[in-house]
């Protein structure tokens, strides 16, 4: 039942997931060319890695996008509650702020919310360090969120 739910996604009628997903994929490319052309930064290390943890952590964020839309009843709630669990999770994951700059207790924090592997994998990959247990970690939560996602959808 889980994975028919993400196929729904993906075979809309409007076109809307693919697009949008071959779109975000085009800018993050355009935006590591920029980063490597124009400020000076190294180059990925491991770039087959670097795709994996992309696609997953692209991927994971799908599955708590289903919780939230299975909990919430209404368009404009889901994307309230979703813009109120990934905001504060991109900061605390170390997406946008450095974990090492956090206090201890917002660092623990971190360490239990689901992008946090997601941020270590792709820094792993930009570094050329070959980790798999963080990619390990993110196809878990995407199977488990799904999972939850799919138990707690009714169809009206």
């Amino acid at each position: 039942m889980a994975f028919p739910l993400m196929l729904l996604v993906l075979k809309r009628g409007d076109g809307g997931a693919v697009p949008g997903y071959l779109a975000m994929l085009a800018g993050s490319v355009l935006l590591v060319v920029a980063a490597i052309a124009v400020f000076g930064a190294e180059a990925p290390g491991n770039v087959l890695l670097l795709a994996v943890a992309f696609l997953l952590c692209s991927v994971m964020a799908c599955p708590l996008g289903f919780v939230i839309a299975a909990v919430v009843r209404n368009t404009r709630g889901a994307s309230l509650i979703g813009m109120l669990v990934m905001f504060p999770m991109i900061f605390l994951a170390g997406a946008a702020v450095p974990r090492t700059a956090l206090p201890d207790s917002l660092r623990r924090i971190g360490d239990f919310l689901p992008l946090t592997p997601g941020v270590e994998a792709l820094g792993d990959a930009w570094s050329g360090t070959a980790t798999v247990f963080p990619l390990l970690i993110l196809a878990g939560i995407i199977v488990a969120a799904t999972a939850v996602a799919a138990a707690l959808f009714r169809w009206e």
